[in-house]
């Protein structure tokens, strides 16, 4: 694909869909699989006026590995380090963009009902600052294809 193409996909995340201004932080999450796309959405966020772009790294393999071999009560711990920092996004409201790529069978014969256990745990003590969060931050999701998705 065009590097001009996929630069200008980068550009409209930062500009459109997740409106960046001067002066703002910047979250993205992202798949490990998507290092040069990251990178170049990066770039977009800081020349649209971001202070700080920061990136937080998921890789599906181990979140697979995390729900075969941790119980319930590991899956759904959140650190108080991890409270903070969502006690922080919920009172500075920094831009947030996901971008989506993981593969669409990576999770394939881990067990849901646990995952949906740990998930519902989980909520309890973060859903309170997603709560704060709502309608009042910018937010984006965004699509990426993958290998995973070109199988």
């Amino acid at each position: 694909m065009k590097k001009s193409l996929i630069r200008n996909y980068a550009k409209l995340i930062a500009r459109v869909g997740a409106n960046v201004q001067k002066g703002q932080r910047v979250v993205i999450t992202a798949q490990l699989d998507q290092p040069a796309f990251v990178c170049m959405l990066a770039e977009e966020c800081y020349r649209a006026g971001a202070s700080d772009v920061s990136v937080e790294w998921q890789y599906q393999p181990l979140e697979k590995l995390a729900s075969r071999f941790e119980s319930v009560k590991e899956l759904a711990y959140v650190s108080p380090w991890e409270e903070a920092k969502l006690k922080e996004r919920a009172e500075e409201l920094p831009v947030t963009i996901k971008l989506l790529s993981a593969d669409p069978d990576g999770m394939k014969g881990a067990d849901r009902e646990k995952l949906t256990l740990a998930s519902m745990a989980r909520a309890a003590i973060t859903k309170p600052y997603a709560d704060a969060m709502t309608n009042r931050h910018q937010w984006c999701v965004a699509a990426v294809p993958s290998a995973g998705w070109a199988k």
